[in-house]
């Protein structure tokens, strides 16, 4: 793999940044304003600052969780190499494919804002024109879609029959498929098995989440990405026996308490990605790896605190909350 020294060095200093266990503690105990200004004083300063004439409370905080996850993925962009780019953006598209899927979603730009994280191409210029083009200009709207996600024209007839499940489904596959690539031009080591968790991870996530709709397994079938042994048994079983194949396979820690409540599944590979990102940035120092490491546990952080945040802001029980929060 090669060496990474700049780009590295930078990454590290902004690691020093990311919240701590200790910082999640305090957040705990205050308002939702008392948040707002305790991550004004940190590395969210300068999102909060710039919309604060504008919004407040939730809307404002939200907004510059957003703007913050956004900006992180540009500068890491715009420090790397021209080949760790090319993996920052492939790996990045998860949050393109996510704005696209809110425009398909609804037609009020005040709704999408509050959701969007402007990464390129969707910046917010691009996704209001999209959703102009989506109301005006159909054929326009398809053709961009199609473009950025890199699906095929059938994506038209899924649009045109207004199949919204289906067509977020052929947007997820088209990333997951873009990741497989990734894995594929990778040497061997850390980086290369995080990708091919990724994958599988997603896809067994995802069958669980359709079995539990009772989505037919055909339906399921054409939706995975892998085509692992492991993944194609999965599809095939019931739901009580797919639970239990989890639970026999290398895979058996994300099953904890499945049968309580399916969120389990999600919140087990969450922490199990924070965990793989601790691994990740303390690995070869001048590779690629960290800066994944990185990005993984800026992910996490954003998600940990949109839970706290709103779960203050609706007055969630602390047992739900410490169930839901991922900290090293």
């Amino acid at each position: 793999m090669k060496n990474y020294p700049y780009t590295a060095t930078r990454v590290k200093a902004m690691e020093s940044l990311l919240l701590s266990r200790e910082d999640y503690i305090k957040m705990r105990k205050m308002g939702l304003n008392e948040m707002i200004r305790f991550l004004e004083e940190r590395e969210y300063k300068r999102e909060i600052d710039l919309l604060s004439a504008e919004h407040r409370g939730m809307e404002l905080i939200n907004l510059a969780l957003n703007q913050n996850l956004s900006n992180t993925i540009n500068k890491l962009i715009e420090i790397s190499t021209k080949e760790s780019q090319v993996l920052i953006q492939d790996y990045s598209m998860k949050w393109v494919i996510n704005n696209i899927k809110i425009l398909l979603r609804t037609d009020e730009w005040g709704l999408a804002k509050s959701a969007i994280v402007p990464v390129a191409p969707t910046t917010y210029k691009y996704c209001i024109n999209l959703l102009l083009a989506k109301k005006e200009k159909k054929d326009e709207f398809i053709k961009q879609v199609c473009r950025i996600a890199g699906l095929k024209e059938n994506f038209r007839n899924l649009y045109e029959s207004s199949d919204i499940i289906s067509m977020e489904n052929e947007l997820d596959k088209s990333y997951y498929l873009r990741l497989l690539g990734i894995y594929r031009t990778l040497e061997s080591g850390i980086l290369k098995n995080f990708y091919r968790f990724l994958v599988e991870l997603t896809d067994i996530r995802n069958i669980i989440k359709l079995k539990s709709m009772n989505v037919p397994d055909e339906t399921i079938k054409n939706l995975v990405t892998t085509n692992s042994g492991f993944v194609g048994t999965l599809v095939k079983s019931d739901m009580e026996n797919s639970i239990k194949l989890i639970k026999e396979s290398k895979y058996s820690s994300f099953a904890d308490g499945v049968e309580d409540d399916l969120s389990n599944l999600e919140n087990n590979i969450e922490k199990y990605l924070l965990q793989y990102s601790f691994k990740l940035m303390r690995l070869k120092p001048l590779s690629i790896a960290p800066i994944f490491g990185y990005l993984l546990a800026k992910e996490i952080e954003i998600r940990n605190l949109r839970l706290l945040i709103n779960s203050t802001a609706v007055g969630l029980e602390d047992e739900f909350v410490e169930k839901n929060l991922i900290v090293g």
